[in-house]
C-alpha cells in the first residue's frame, strides 16, 4: 500500500514505559515503512519531539513537491509519478 502523498505515524506518549503500549514500535515502523511513510514518537506532555515532528513533514512534503516537479519536467505530464518519496524511519524521533 503506498500513498501518492507524504505522511507521518506519530506515536504519542513515548514516555511512558513499553508494557502500556497498544503498538509496539517495531511494527509502527514496519507499517509506516512498507505504506511509504515516515514515522516517530513523541510525548506532548514533556515535549519531547513535537517540534522534529512536524518540521519533518514539511521538509518531506516539500521534497516530495520537488520531486514532482522535476518528474513532469523530464516526462512532458504529470500522471504516473505518486510523489511519495517519504519512506523511510525518522530515527531521530526516538524518545530519548
Amino acid at each position: 500500500m503506498q500513498t501518492p502523498y507524504p505522511f507521518s505515524i506519530i506515536g504519542n506518549k513515548c514516555d511512558l514505559a513499553g508494557t502500556s503500549r497498544v503498538v509496539q514500535t517495531q511494527d509502527a515502523i514496519k507499517f509506516a515503512k512498507s505504506a511509504g511513510g515516515l514515522f516517530g514518537e513523541v510525548s506532548a506532555k514533556q515535549r519531547v519531539n513535537i517540534d522534529s515532528a512536524f518540521a519533518s513533514i514539511v521538509k518531506k512534503t516539500a521534497e516530495s513537491k520537488r520531486a514532482r516537479e522535476e518528474w513532469e519536467k523530464r516526462r512532458g505530464k504529470p500522471d504516473g509519478f505518486n510523489g511519495n518519496i517519504a519512506s523511510e524511519c525518522l530515527t531521530e524521533l526516538e524518545c530519548s
